[in-house]
This record gives structure tokens, C-alpha cells and sequence, in this order.
């Protein structure tokens, strides 16, 4: 399983780095009146611990983590729905989230995403008061939620 994550890991970052059609250190600042279809005009908020990145690793790992909580839980309980819902909402986070390397405001995808991850988890949290998985995916689906939403709101007040 290590094997398959780090196999992953890699395969992400490699894709995730090409960003040669999009210049994310461009600080340009473009005058209201003259807008140049040639210059792209975004804030980059792909930081970890203030290190510019390519891409959205925290996204990455939100991705990962549910993908490993739907594999762990087809393991353990051979739940299917557990390894299709897991895989399918891993596999759009990674989507939203090679969306938001090429454009780190583009967070829609992951916005919605991680709204109806938590929409789901949360109810299932409040039938069971059970904090693993359901409350732990909730927390992290909600915190991700504030997330994109602060990236929307910060974008669009520049």
C-alpha cells in the first residue's frame, strides 16, 4: 500500500508541476482600463509554510486522505461503497485540484466537492456519533470548505 501511495505521489507531482502555460510568479499589475488577453493577473495561494508551489498540495492530501479512507474501509468492512464513494470523490479532488495549479482562484470543483463530501459525512456523523470516519472527513471537508471559500473572497477583493 506505501508502494501505491508514494507511486501516486509521484505521479501527481509530476503532472501537477508542468505549468509552462501558466506563469505563477506574474505580478504584473495590469491597469483597469487596458487589459492584455496575454497576461494572466491571479494571486497565487498554492503556499505551504510561505514556500510558493506549483501546485495545491493541501487539496493533494485531502485527496489521498479520502481515497485511503475508502480503500481502509472496503479492507476492513468490504464495503463497495465505501472504495467507489472514497475513489470518486478522491479522484475530483484531484481533478479541482490540478484545475486549481493551472489557476490557484479556479477552486470550484473543490468547493463543490468538498460541500457535498461534508453534506454527507456530517449526516452520517449525527446518526452515529461516531467520530471515525464520518466525523474526522466532516472536520477535514469542512476546513477545506473555509478554505476555498477565503481563496474565492480574497481573489475577488484584489
Amino acid at each position: 500500500m506505501l508502494k501505491v501511495f508514494l507511486f501516486l505521489c509521484l505521479l501527481l507531482s509530476s503532472v501537477m508541476a508542468d505549468t509552462d502555460s501558466f506563469d505563477a510568479n506574474n505580478t504584473d499589475i495590469v491597469d483597469e482600463n487596458t487589459i492584455d488577453a496575454n497576461t494572466i493577473n491571479v494571486r497565487n495561494f498554492n503556499h505551504l509554510f510561505g514556500i510558493k508551489l506549483s501546485f495545491d498540495v493541501l487539496s493533494i492530501i485531502f485527496g489521498l486522505i479520502v481515497i485511503i479512507g475508502g480503500l481502509t474501509g472496503y479492507l476492513k468492512s468490504g464495503s463497495v461503497m465505501s472504495l467507489v464513494s472514497g475513489l470518486v470523490f478522491g479522484i475530483l479532488i484531484f481533478t479541482g485540484s490540478y484545475f486549481s495549479s493551472r489557476d490557484s482562484t479556479n477552486v470550484y470543483l473543490l468547493l463543490v466537492t468538498s460541500v457535498i463530501l461534508a453534506g454527507l459525512m456530517g449526516w452520517r456523523f449525527l446518526r452515529s456519533y461516531k467520530f471515525m470516519p464520518a466525523g474526522l472527513v466532516t472536520l477535514l471537508a469542512g476546513l477545506m470548505c473555509c478554505r476555498y471559500i477565503y481563496i474565492l473572497i480574497a481573489s475577488r477583493s484584489k
